[in-house]
């Protein structure tokens, strides 16, 4: 199940069009990138619950997408994490089987077939994906003992006992269906903050799995910024999603193993006009249909999105423009995110 209900409140304005699973990460939505980690893991059954601009995703992403079979959810009102799970039980208890659940917004590169490996359907819960991070100020550290369960829960559990080796929860949840049993209807309901502090709390398994790889929470623009730059340019080293193979052609030299060097590469897609006056500076994307005009200027480190058109002498450096969006003539945009109806800028 992916979770595509929330207004998106921290990434506005952006999300007063877009609900927060279709902001664009290199030309493709966010929710794209994790029905392809689903994909990768062998799931064929997705749910997707939904509320805010609920059409525009249901547009998208349809019925079927990329041979996994789409069912939603419909709240009418907001039910937290634990009550849209309630809501959509009927879709997700049927097999007895456990169930992956995680947040529409939320970018990561983890291995989930060692998740289902390390789950016990019978015994657990839950098993979380936990990450190691420098710096756990600012988080919410989960506490996992020397066997792996997991102890404590942010400040939701008063843990009294030996200490605990502290993990970053990345929001990425393996239940077992008797989670079921401990969540109300028709109620909104944190699994998070209510439901396991609850569990651990009564020595109910819950436990952890931790991963290495990419992760990234799209919560703000800068973030969503930042999600772009770190993979146009190669930053994170990705083994599980390849968000560059959909790509026509691309133009730049190649390290001596036969690879890409990102940082020095342009990738263009199917059916795009580029003006041989236009300038396109690597790294850069150049998504399907688009235009790019005579004068115009894009990159370095720019993605420009599917249909979208960049008008004569505009200027797009270190941005990011959504599909189906006009750059303006002789419009200059530098660290900045680009939809149709809005312009955001980002203070790196």
């Amino acid at each position: 199940m992916i979770l595509a209900a929330g207004y998106g409140t921290r990434l506005r304005p952006i999300t007063h069009d877009y609900p927060k699973p279709m902001a664009e990460v290199l030309g493709s939505p966010l929710l794209y990138f994790g029905l392809l980690n689903m994909k990768k893991a062998g799931i064929k059954n997705v749910v997707i619950n939904l509320h805010h601009l609920s059409s525009s995703i249901v547009q998208s992403i349809g019925k079927e997408h990329d041979g996994l079979n789409i069912s939603y959810s419909f709240e009418e009102t907001l039910l937290g994490t634990g009550g849209g799970v309630k809501k959509a039980e009927k879709y997700l208890r049927s097999n007895g089987n456990p169930f992956l659940l995680f947040h529409g917004d939320t970018l990561f590169d983890f291995d989930l077939k060692k998740l289902f490996k390390s789950h016990n359907n019978d015994l657990d819960y839950a098993t979380l994906v936990l990450k190691k991070v420098e710096n756990m100020r600012g988080y919410g550290a989960v506490g996992i003992d020397e066997n792996g369960q997991i102890k404590s829960f942010a400040n939701w559990v008063d843990y009294k006992g030996p200490p605990l080796k502290e993990r970053f929860f990345c929001g990425i949840h393996l239940l077992s269906p008797k989670i079921f049993d401990v969540i109300p209807m028709h109620e909104e309901y944190c699994i998070t903050r209510q439901g396991y502090p609850n569990l651990i709390k009564n020595n109910k398994r819950i436990m952890a799995s931790e991963h290495e790889g990419y992760f990234s929470d799209i919560g703000t623009p800068l973030r969503l910024w930042q999600a772009n730059m770190d993979l146009l340019c190669g930053k994170p080293i990705l083994k599980n999603i390849d968000p560059f193979h959909r790509f026509e052609k691309s133009l730049g030299p190649k390290d001596k193993n036969g690879m890409l060097i990102n940082e020095k590469t342009i990738w263009i897609g199917k059916n795009t006009e580029i003006d041989k006056d236009a300038t396109i500076k690597a790294p850069a994307i150049i998504d399907d249909g688009a235009i790019i005009s005579k004068g115009a200027q894009v990159g370095p480190y720019s993605i420009v999105g599917k249909h979208s058109f960049v008008n004569k002498g505009a200027q797009v450096h270190f941005s990011v423009v959504f599909s189906d969006t006009h750059v303006g003539q002789n419009e200059v945009c530098n660290h900045r995110i680009i939809c149709k109806e809005h312009r955001v800028d980002v203070n790196v």
